[in-house]
């Protein structure tokens, strides 16, 4: 079966933020982002490359900020390394 290229990036993005909601469903707060971008390199990565490729995100952050689907944290300290996000509550 022939998907487009949009039909594609649409596909692999949907299955990428499903990835992500799945992985903050599993905590009971919120998610660490480094622990959460480990994950996604081993289970998606394919699909990272064809949103990052597709949209011109440069990180997993970037796609997770635009999805604007997630409350954002920082812990202790600068960087990344002390990045936490939770699905934004309603």
């Amino acid at each position: 079966m022939y998907r487009s290229k949009p039909a594609l990036a649409y596909a692999a993005g949907y299955r990428l933020i499903q990835a992500i909601t799945d992985i903050a469903n599993k905590t009971d707060d919120w998610a660490s982002l480094v622990t959460t971008a480990q994950q996604i390199e081993t289970s998606c990565s394919q699909e990272l490359s064809e949103v990052t490729e597709k949209h011109g995100f440069q990180s997993l952050y970037d796609c997770m900020v635009e999805s604007d689907l997630f409350e954002w944290q920082t812990g202790n300290g600068d960087g990344v390394d002390n990045m936490y996000y939770r699905l934004k509550q309603s």
